[in-house]
Order: C-alpha cells, then structure tokens, then sequence
C-alpha cells in the first residue's frame, strides 16, 4: 500500500473527527447563545426589580419621614398637655387641702351638743335650726380653677 494513499486515509478520518467535534462543538455553543440570551434577560429583570426596590425604599423613607415629624408635633403637643395637666393637679390638690382644712375648722367650731330627741308627733312650726353655720358667700372662682372644673367636667 502506497504511503499516500495511508496518509490520505488519515487525513479523511481526522477530517470525519473534526467534523463531528465541530458539530457538537457548534451544538454546545448553540446552548451557551440559548443560556446567553436568557442571562440577558434575567439581567435586564434584576435591574427592573433594583430599580421599583429603590423606588419604593425613599417612597418608605418618605412617609416615615412624615410619621415621624407628626409624631414629634403630637408628641410635643402631648408635652404641653401633661404640663398643663400637672399644673392643674397641683392647683386641685392645693384647693382640696384648703376645703379639708375648711371642713375641719367648721367641724370644730360646731356646738358638740347632740340634738334634743324630739316627739314625731310634735310639729317643728316657728322653729329655726341650731348650730348650722350661716351661709358665707362664696368667693369669685380663679380662672385655674375654672380650668379644673372644666377638666372635671369633661372627663366625666
């Protein structure tokens, strides 16, 4: 057998090799184009969803901005009201321990003298009640304590 002739049998099947290498090569690239056009798309989804993610993060961090400062208004405004409500506690405690001492002093001025028992049959015309004090005017109310009364009122 001729030595070229060998050589060209050689040649044919590496030609046959490379032909079917070149084949699945072609195929697998075909798969790897396929995967490309995929991760693209999956790419250009995830940049989507980046973008509506950042989007909605400052549309939260605007309203809990805005929370926030009505919270401090509130909050303040709370402030205010429990000083004022401090002031008028001390104010209502002030006026009870004025009226307990009030009472006190009138207990003691009243006579001790128990009331004389008396027949039911009898009638009581003409006669005026013992040891009662006399009305005393009452004073003009302090706008504070107007205040607590008020307050009083409208927890009630």
């Amino acid at each position: 057998m001729p030595i070229s002739l060998f050589l060209d049998i050689i040649v044919a099947i590496l030609l046959v090799m490379t032909i079917g290498y070149a084949v699945v090569l072609n195929r697998r690239l075909a798969v790897l184009r396929q995967d490309r056009d995929e991760l693209e798309r999956l790419a250009a989804e995830f940049a989507s969803a980046t973008v509506r993610a950042d989007e909605g993060v400052r549309r939260l961090k605007g309203t809990a901005d805005e929370l926030g400062a009505m919270m401090d208004t509130r909050i303040s405004k709370a402030q205010g009201l429990k000083e004022d409500l401090d002031y008028l506690i001390d104010r209502a405690n002030s006026v009870a321990d004025k009226l307990e001492s009030s009472v006190r002093t009138t207990r003691k001025d009243m006579p001790q003298d128990p009331l004389p028992e008396m027949d039911p049959d009898e009638e009581m015309v003409g006669v005026e009640p013992a040891g009662l004090p006399e009305e005393e005017e009452v004073p003009a109310r302090s706008e504070a304590e107007l205040e607590l009364l008020k307050a009083l009122q409208s927890v009630k």
